[in-house]
């Protein structure tokens, strides 16, 4: 799909492109770059316009040594090339969107390696199951409903892998960074993931 394709289309469905590309908005590119590898497609719903993904989502667990402490990483923010900040509060620790017929376990080890620069084959991943998740319009994607199929993963990190400063990932478009939040009061109260 060209650039000039996926305007038409848009603006044909009335999606507000002057909200695009700004606070925390991405831009038209960042939707055609999805499109391009496979990791969103458009489809007509009920003569909407709608952006379809699946995502495989982990949530990252470490037990401090130390302390004893249950920690979760958290994707703390985002700040994107042109200093434009948007500030996370994701159920998950890390996600990837998959790629076309990419199986959900492959997309999590992938989030592993992206997000995280952790290329350890001995992961542990604990399947946890799945959801859809339908909005009429994100912040990322101002007027463009979606919906989203998401594989939920739960992973404990091993001594040797746990930074305590937490993670930063660094893309040409924007960088993220995750930190680590003490989870120990939740545990307490409902339980540790199996």
């Amino acid at each position: 799909m060209q650039k000039n394709q996926l305007l038409d289309l848009l603006n044909e469905h009335g999606v507000p492109l002057e909200q695009w590309g700004k606070g925390e908005a991405k831009t038209v590119e960042h939707l055609l770059a999805e499109l391009r590898s496979k990791e969103a497609v458009l489809v007509r719903k009920k003569g909407r316009l709608v952006r379809c993904t699946g995502t495989a989502a982990v949530n990252v667990f470490h037990v401090d040594a130390k302390t004893g402490a249950t920690l979760k990483l958290c994707e703390d923010r985002q700040v994107f090339a042109d200093m434009r900040y948007r500030q996370r509060n994701l159920s998950s620790s890390i996600s990837e969107k998959l790629g076309e017929r990419e199986n959900p376990f492959h997309g999590a080890i992938r989030a592993f390696q992206e997000e995280l620069h952790i290329f350890d084959t001995t992961l542990e991943l604990k399947f946890k199951g799945f959801h859809i998740k339908e909005t009429l319009s994100l912040g990322s994607f101002p007027g463009l409903p979606a919906s989203n199929t998401i594989w939920v993963f739960d992973s404990f990190l091993p001594e040797r892998l746990y930074e305590p400063g937490g993670y930063n990932e660094h893309q040409a478009d924007k960088s993220s960074f995750f930190r680590w939040h003490d989870v120990t009061a939740e545990f307490a109260k409902y339980g540790r993931p199996s």
